[in-house]
């Protein structure tokens, strides 16, 4: 008699890492555009990126998904969304 195979494991994908990793997209489009109500948003987006990032990569620590990657892409892009409106300032007015 054969043995049957072990079953698959269910693949733990981090939905909160592809957040943000689209809202850290997101949010250096829209502060590269150099339009003070648009880089507003970008800089609300890069924020929201950094938060998901940060929740993305502890759940990553926990095993409880496994795509770092993409969690610490997000992290990184949406600190740079929120770091170009600053930047665009601080060179504008100085």
């Amino acid at each position: 008699m054969r043995s049957l195979p072990p079953p698959l494991s269910p693949t733990r994908s981090n939905r909160v890492g592809v957040a943000a990793l689209v809202l850290g997209i997101g949010g250096c489009l829209c502060s590269l555009t150099f339009t003070t109500g648009i880089m507003g948003v970008g800089l609300v987006l890069g924020a929201a990126a950094a938060i998901c990032g940060w929740t993305a990569k502890t759940r990553v620590e926990r095993q409880m998904a496994n795509n770092p990657g993409v969690a610490t892409t997000g992290r990184i892009l949406g600190i740079l969304a929120m770091l170009i409106p600053f930047a665009y300032v601080f060179l504008r007015w100085t």
